[in-house]
């Protein structure tokens, strides 16, 4: 529903300035991977957001705030043992992998997560 807003108010924008209404929204974030024990990061993938999808629980974690949700949307995962990351040259390796802002818009709308689908397709609402 957002997304239809915001799609709405920059046709009118534009109509009006060369500026973009999406400027003021769009965020850039990379999913980035670090080796443990060899020099090797590589960016996997650069997206730019509208709005960050912000899970409200996670398997059985329920985030309190905001900024335990921003904190798990930024923090990464270790890849180890059998679920070791490929480094090109280096070969299997540990790593760590996790999300960084490249740029932060003036305005961060954040859209939370309140609700998950188990293997069943059964939907799980959480308070």
């Amino acid at each position: 529903m957002f997304m239809k807003v915001v799609d709405r108010v920059n046709d009118a924008f534009k109509a009006k300035s060369d500026m973009s209404i999406t400027q003021m929204f769009q965020s850039r974030v990379h999913r980035i991977v670090k080796c443990l024990n060899v020099p090797f990061v590589k960016v996997l993938s650069a997206d730019e957001n509208i709005c960050i999808l912000l899970c409200v629980r996670m398997g059985n974690v329920t985030f309190n705030s905001v900024r335990e949700s921003m904190e798990n949307f930024v923090s990464g995962s270790r890849l180890e043992g059998d679920n070791c990351y490929n480094a090109e040259e280096f070969g299997l390796q540990a790593a760590d992998m996790f999300s960084r802002f490249v740029t932060v818009p003036p305005v961060l709308v954040l859209t939370l997560q309140r609700s998950t689908f188990d293997a069943y397709a059964v939907k799980l609402n959480d308070r």
